[in-house]
């Protein structure tokens, strides 16, 4: 069982290079991420996009795909758009009780460049504690709902599906057990990547060349593993309807997007 765990976690990796002309393909997007004033927000906005895209293409059983510019960019502005909408929810919250939350850091940035270190650590420290303990138990909370609708939105075309938080919860409590060899993974890999990215620290100007191509590992990981998830619970789905009697789902999908 170990044995087939680690095979299964190694493909999300050897996925991006099974295709020899992988940096044909994916040249573009460590040099969106490598230039600060590219990567924010630019090349997160096209990750975003990817993300989505990798998941539709794992979940039809298609190979690596050449980047198609337009629609990632589509997809990495809807899916921003719709994060930004989640995320405004802890925002509220903390204002609500009278912290300053993460849109008073800049203005605190700046309150500490005059005011020196000890009158800021004074006035914010128990603020910054509790506002980060707030946006710790929301990510927890939103980031498996978040990934729901990407996994509805690759599988239905619909972008709505992404603020559709009633179905994503529905879909993650009938695919709970799927999902929590997920996160097992999920886990694992950023483990990996703090303990990689505290080895080239040592070596700075080598993190810094090779953080672009970590993000790329990264995502293209966390979104084999969505699409594989993707696909498992669709079949699951289809089969107890009996609508499909094969293991590639591309037809039925085509279909009911056409409806």
């Amino acid at each position: 069982m170990f044995k087939n765990l680690l095979k299964e976690y190694q493909e999300g990796y050897v996925y991006l290079f099974s295709d020899r002309s992988f940096y044909k393909k994916l040249w573009i997007i460590p040099l969106l991420l490598f230039f600060p004033f590219i990567k924010y927000p630019f090349g997160i906005i096209f990750i975003k996009g990817w993300q989505v895209q990798m998941v539709e293409d794992i979940m039809l059983d298609k190979p690596l795909q050449s980047l198609q510019i337009k629609k990632i960019v589509l997809k990495g502005l809807q899916i921003t758009g719709v994060t930004i909408i989640y995320w405004m929810a802890p925002t509220a919250f903390c204002y609500l009780l009278g912290l300053k939350g993460i849109l008073g850091l800049f203005l605190d940035i700046l309150e500490f460049i005059q005011g020196g270190l000890t009158g800021y650590l004074t006035d914010y420290i128990e603020d910054y504690i509790a506002t980060l303990f707030i946006y710790f138990i929301w990510g927890m909370i939103s980031n498996p709902i978040l990934q729901c609708g990407i996994i509805r939105y690759a599988l239905t075309g619909k972008w709505l599906e992404l603020l559709n938080i009633p179905k994503n919860i529905l879909f993650l409590m009938a695919n709970l057990h799927n999902f929590l060899k997920f996160y097992v993974f999920y886990l694992v890999t950023v483990l990996l990547l703090i303990i990689l990215d505290s080895l080239l620290f040592i070596a700075f100007p080598i993190e810094i060349l090779l953080l672009p191509f970590l993000l790329v590992l990264y995502y293209g990981s966390v979104s084999h593993e969505l699409g594989h998830l993707a696909k498992n619970a669709f079949l699951k789905q289809v089969n107890r309807k009996k609508d499909l009697t094969t293991d590639n789902p591309t037809d039925y999908i085509e279909n009911k997007r056409s409806h």
